[in-house]
């Protein structure tokens, strides 16, 4: 499959890579958030709960031990600096193309 002008898969690939190179101990489960969410249901909102990385005292971003570490990010992880709310805090998300679903079909070609 091609990919049509504009989009922008190869480089959401490419900066996911990066990123997880750079952060390779990063915790998979909150993908480095600190939390983890519920989706809001029929009979309830929905709800915000720290990871299980913030719980072991582990930063999300960097995996390493720091006591202080808290759900919102104070104070900073004293290894990598993590908040939580800086623009490389946060692993990227993962890639979605839709190019597949603007190809021509034989059977659409009349």
């Amino acid at each position: 499959m091609s990919h049509l002008p504009g989009c922008r898969v190869e480089a959401e690939f490419a900066a996911l890579r990066d990123w997880t190179l750079q952060w390779p101990a990063h915790c998979e489960t909150c993908r480095a958030r600190g939390y983890i969410t519920e989706p809001a249901g029929r009979d309830h909102p929905g709800c915000i709960f720290p990871c299980g990385c913030i719980d072991a005292g582990n930063c999300p971003r960097c995996g390493k031990y720091s006591a202080e570490l808290a759900i919102d990010g104070t104070p900073a992880c004293p290894h990598c600096g993590w908040t939580g709310k800086g623009p490389d805090d946060l692993a990227p998300k993962e890639p979605e193309c839709y190019c597949h679903e603007f190809e021509e079909r034989p059977d659409d070609a009349l």
